[in-house]
């Protein structure tokens, strides 16, 4: 079995066995939305304030990212049980390649950020178009095609701390890159920057899509690189702490 078809069979094993916990998915995609939405609207309206920009900026750059990693019991007792480092040691005793680990988790992720962000954005247009301005279906998609680049991205160090790391450091990253990103997005805002996320959207509309193909050279060097260095780090890892 070569290194893809054994991820895929992989990726898609684990999206199967996840069953019920897509709800959860779901239910964390409308919160983002109930969050987001109104804020977006009132920033293509033009009336807003600063509060409602940081507040867009902070839910997208840290939520949007972990909607490719499905929510479930043991997701959730990282810190205590620390049951995906157990995984990973089981399968390394079977003959699986850490190389197939790594892709099928990237697949995993990918798969599943791709649909999380189909909705989202899907249910954000039709949310703003309808309370607020039309921001015009070709924008809004190049704009959900950017930071579906982003999460893939983000989601790619995600990946590389939980295969990498224990349970504990995994999670005490993820507490650090969330107020890493609460503190630059008020930063960003104190400065006069603006909204990052509005700001991507306003270079699509001026006709500056070049940042699309430039996102997605960086999600692809990501992937590639990522998953040379994860594979050679679960070779080596210790699985017992």
């Amino acid at each position: 079995m070569t290194h893809w078809k054994g991820a895929w069979f992989l990726a898609k094993h684990e999206i199967r066995r996840s069953g019920w916990c897509h709800l959860l998915s779901l239910a964390f995609i409308g919160y983002v939305l109930l969050f987001t939405s109104p804020s977006l609207a009132n920033e293509l309206s033009g009336d807003s304030d600063r509060y409602s920009s940081w507040l867009i900026d902070f839910l997208y750059m840290s939520m949007l990212p972990v909607l490719g990693f499905i929510m479930s019991r043991s997701s959730m007792g990282y810190w205590r049980t620390d049951t995906y480092s157990q995984k990973l040691a089981a399968w390394r005793t079977m003959p699986i390649h850490p190389r197939q680990i790594i892709l099928g988790r990237i697949l995993q992720v990918g798969v599943t950020l791709a649909a999380t962000h189909l909705l989202f954005f899907a249910a954000q247009y039709a949310w703003i178009s309808t309370v607020g301005p039309d921001p015009g279906i070709g924008e809004f998609i190049l704009h959900g095609l950017f930071w579906l680049c982003y999460s893939m991205i983000m989601s790619t160090f995600y990946i590389a701390w939980e295969t990498g790391h224990s349970g504990k450091i995994y999670f005490i990253f993820c507490c650090v890159i969330v107020a890493v990103m609460l503190v630059l997005v008020g930063s960003l805002g104190l400065m006069g920057i603006g909204s990052v996320s509005m700001m991507s959207m306003h270079l699509i509309e001026r006709g500056l899509v070049f940042i699309l193909p430039l996102m997605l050279a960086a999600a692809i060097f990501a992937v590639v690189v990522g998953t040379r260095i994860m594979t050679t780090r679960l070779q080596s890892r210790n699985y017992l702490n």
